[in-house]
């Protein structure tokens, strides 16, 4: 098992990508876009930036009320994902993505790409399943937010892919306070297999 990924939006800058990859860290995914219109400033400069320190890459979607299909045209065009970038979809609450809206996004995304994202969640979409796996949603790999000493995992998913299990790691070199991500694999693993954990 390693924590050597971490995600990253503004808030974070400035990154030395240099000295975090010196540090150990493999991979990040930095926020790319919020709703039909929200771009993160930094995201075209962290995915540069960490491309050219060696790091695997990819870019999330914080999702709002928005009309899914516009929030889907905007983070492509925004993140201009690779085949060798992970997406995923930033499900939480204050938002005000509904489960169907997030369906609809990652059906939007999978018609356009040919891949599903992942889907990032915690006690907002625990509680929006409210017990009860969701048919779309489930077939995304699951990036589990909870800052707990364990992992409890929402219906519809047997284990994590990801898992946030802090947002204030602060002993990376090159970037201040941050969020830190397991992944039940190695090191050589989690550079194998990305994309396709």
């Amino acid at each position: 098992m390693t924590d050597n990924l971490i995600d990253l939006s503004h808030w974070q800058a400035p990154v030395d990508f240099a000295r975090v990859a010196g540090s150990g860290i493999v991979a990040a995914i930095g926020k790319a876009t919020q709703g039909a219109m929200g771009v993160d400033p930094m995201y075209a400069q962290y995915r540069s930036d960490a491309l050219r320190a060696g790091l695997r890459w990819g870019s999330y979607h914080f999702g709002t009320a928005d009309a899914p299909a516009l929030q889907v045209a905007h983070y492509l065009q925004v993140a201009s994902p690779a085949d060798v970038e992970v997406m995923c979809l930033d499900f939480e609450s204050g938002a005000g993505m509904s489960l169907a809206q997030a369906r609809a996004f990652i059906q939007g995304i999978e018609s356009a790409t040919g891949r599903l994202p992942m889907l990032y969640g915690g006690a907002y979409l625990k509680s929006c399943l409210a017990g009860k796996a969701d048919p779309v949603l489930q077939r995304c790999a699951l990036w589990l937010a909870q800052y707990s000493e364990s992992a409890i995992v929402p219906p519809g998913w047997d284990r994590w892919t990801l898992w946030q299990f802090t947002d204030d790691a602060r002993d990376i070199p090159g970037v201040a306070r941050c969020d830190r991500n397991r992944y039940a694999g190695s090191d050589a693993d989690l550079r194998e297999r990305w994309p396709a954990l």
